[in-house]
């Protein structure tokens, strides 16, 4: 299992999730809500609404299932912390698997430890981020591309 946004699918997520399904058998997919995001990357993202996320993300041959994350908190609270690791106890997964650059990768691994789950981090360098590529874009849109 692993979360996260997937806003702006690229060739970092699919080269993490062909990854990912190598770990496992059935690969697990956590889109993040709207508002968590709006809360945790600013208001002008998402550029997808959660369901269009899903929807490209169910079409991936490397993905079995998406769930689509219901907590509207920024992930640096309490109460986002207490949601996730609710849904993964829930879920139950073997395997809690995130991007070495996942700047909640130490949250993550005290879930894992929580279900008893194997903890794997993708350790490939990032080859791009839709943070940067909606930096890029509003510099073309402005001129100073």
């Amino acid at each position: 299992m692993l979360t996260g946004c997937f806003d702006v699918l690229h060739v970092g997520h699919i080269d993490f999730l062909r990854f990912a399904k190598t770990c496992v058998d059935i690969l697990i997919v956590g889109t993040d809500s709207d508002e968590a995001i709006r809360k945790t990357k600013g208001k002008l993202r998402p550029i997808h609404p959660q369901t269009h996320r899903a929807k490209v993300l169910s079409e991936l041959k490397s993905v079995n299932y998406v769930l689509l994350m219901t907590d509207t908190h920024n992930h640096n609270s309490i109460k986002a912390e207490n949601y996730h690791s609710q849904a993964v106890c829930t879920v139950n997964p073997t395997h809690l698997i995130v991007s070495k650059h996942d700047s909640y990768w130490k949250v993550k691994k005290r879930r894992a430890d929580l279900i008893g789950g194997a903890f794997i981090v993708y350790r490939k360098p990032r080859s791009t981020s839709t943070t940067e590529i909606v930096k890029n874009l509003q510099k073309l849109e402005s001129g100073r591309f």
